[in-house]
């Protein structure tokens, strides 16, 4: 089997067998990898591979899962922070990788001459009695290829504000329900007004994203659906506290806006697959401001656009999903 691009191969000593591909890169992990954390420190070796589909069938996206265990015996120093440093080659032939999960948060990136990088992360202070502390090694898009070392370490967390440049989770699935006029169904594509904006939690150690939508009508009775959401897209931990944030480049309020876009017309409106409805057009509007880096919207459906309360948001109006991009935080121990 042979990675999704040519990829010559690089310094075993630093990457293993370099792409080693087997049965383990042959699919998502389902279980993670479990990592003995230890005062010394551990390394492991592996591979992203994008595998293209053949003949009609999807392609294989890979993602390495991870599970660092500190045990209930292990004693921690005081504000001993777990760190995470990924090192790969860089070129136009190699993917980029990234580290993902709660309380991972991106610091900084360093060349190793002129072929690698090594990319450093936080995570969260250990605390006595055990622990588990999960993540994801991968692509930063869904067709990257690399191979990789992973080393898990420690620092001791910042007693003095440092600056981290961390992305929010992505959020998925924002489905209102708010019907403020109309029938519940769109005869073609709404108009959509989104707006997203971030607010630090009343703990300190989270930052929630708040979004407002409206999608309307603008013909027949003007069917208008509306709705607030509120979802968190960081978590920096019980031992670090986030005194300011804001964009990782330039000044000003992190903010983003989708202004007047008109979505698609979903056509066949029933019938379209065997649960009897058609899902909608996703369409990806343009977004202004600094905190969105995309967003992917549905609104005129094959059945009903606007769901009932407790509906499953199938087949309905909704903020299919938002990517974030990186920003500013600045944190400090508590």
């Amino acid at each position: 089997m042979e990675p999704g691009s040519p990829i010559p191969p690089i310094s075993e000593p630093a990457y293993g067998n370099n792409w080693n591909i087997g049965d383990a890169e042959d699919a998502d992990d389902t279980n993670p990898t479990t990592i003995l954390y230890r005062r010394e420190g551990a390394e492991v070796k592996g591979a992203i591979v994008h595998i293209p589909g053949l003949d009609g069938a999807p392609a294989l996206t890979d993602v390495d899962r991870y599970r660092v265990n500190v045990l209930s015996t292990y004693r921690p120093e005081a504000a001993e922070m777990i760190t995470i440093k990924l090192r790969t080659p860089v070129g136009s032939r190699f993917g980029d990788l990234e580290v993902r999960g709660e309380g991972i948060v991106f610091v900084r990136t360093t060349m190793i001459g002129a072929n690698e990088e090594e990319k450093e992360y936080t995570g969260p202070i250990i605390r006595s009695g055990g622990m588990a502390v999960d993540f994801v090694v991968e692509g930063e898009t869904a067709n990257q290829d690399n191979i990789y070392n992973l080393r898990i370490g420690n620092a001791p967390a910042p007693a003095v504000p440092v600056t981290l440049n961390p992305t929010p989770r992505a959020i998925t699935d924002l489905c209102p329900t708010n019907l403020t006029t109309g029938d519940r169904e769109f005869a073609g594509g709404p108009l959509f007004n989104i707006s997203a904006r971030l607010e630090l939690a009343e703990d300190g150690r989270k930052l929630v994203a708040v979004i407002d939508f409206r999608a309307e009508e603008t013909k027949g009775d003007r069917t208008t659906v509306t709705g607030t959401f509120r979802r968190e897209v960081l978590d920096m931990g019980s031992g670090l506290k986030i005194v300011s944030f804001g964009p990782a480049t330039g000044t000003g309020e992190l903010v983003s806006n989708v202004r007047d876009f008109r979505g698609g017309n979903a056509g066949s409106e029933f019938g379209a697959d065997n649960f009897g409805c058609n899902e909608g057009v996703v369409d990806t509007p343009p977004v202004t401001g600094n905190l969105i880096r995309s967003i992917q919207v549905v609104g005129d459906s094959g059945a009903n656009d606007v769901a009932a309360p407790g509906g499953d948001c199938r087949c309905d109006a909704k903020i299919k999903r938002i990517l974030f991009n990186r920003i500013a935080i600045t944190v400090v121990r508590r």
